[in-house]
């Protein structure tokens, strides 16, 4: 897996000169990994790679004041990336339900989702809307039980692949044609 990109999407109140400030200082920080899946034997070397942060901070009247554009653009790329050819997994760190039918639509152009979000403020119904979801509590606090990473069952008991969208009740949507 290669990360293409990581975007950081917030919202501020500020003149102009504050909201350049702080996307020069969102833009210095990177983002580091390192392929914590893939099959290495105890010989070979862990891979890493680095991506910059791409900053879209958004002007808000107020603190009080809530702002959709945060929302609309986080929308608007991840469905542009459902749809290039070269894009295999697209990661959302939201609680947001409102993102619920996003995530249906990038499924559906057979691409890979995870979820990753704390458990305040969460929707429930994110845990079970992906391929995977990472609760974020277990990485940046002490865990009370269990483990961050939480994978959602791939197969039934007869072997045949699970819809997470179906463990919602919800229809799953057609699988996009000609692929």
């Amino acid at each position: 897996m290669n990360v293409v990109r990581v975007n950081y999407y917030t919202s501020m109140v500020g003149d102009d000169l504050a909201i350049e400030d702080m996307k020069r200082h969102i833009g210095t920080i990177t983002y580091e990994y390192e392929y914590a899946y893939a099959p290495f034997s105890k010989t070979q070397h862990t891979p890493t790679g680095s991506a910059e942060i791409v900053p879209f901070v958004f002007k808000k009247l107020a603190k009080s004041h809530k702002t959709r554009q945060v929302d609309i653009r986080i929308t608007i790329d991840m469905l542009r990336d459902a749809h290039h050819p070269r894009i295999d997994l697209l990661c959302l760190l939201s609680g947001d339900s409102d993102y619920l039918p996003l995530l249906d639509e990038v499924m559906r152009h057979d691409k890979e989702t995870y979820v990753a979000a704390f458990s305040s403020g969460r929707a429930p119904q994110l845990r079970w809307c992906s391929d995977e979801f990472i609760d974020l509590d277990g990485l940046f606090f002490e865990p009370a039980t269990g483990t961050a990473l939480s994978k959602v069952p791939d197969t039934q008991s007869d072997g045949k692949r699970v819809d997470p969208r179906m463990r919602q009740g919800r229809q799953a949507p057609a699988p996009a044609k000609g692929r």
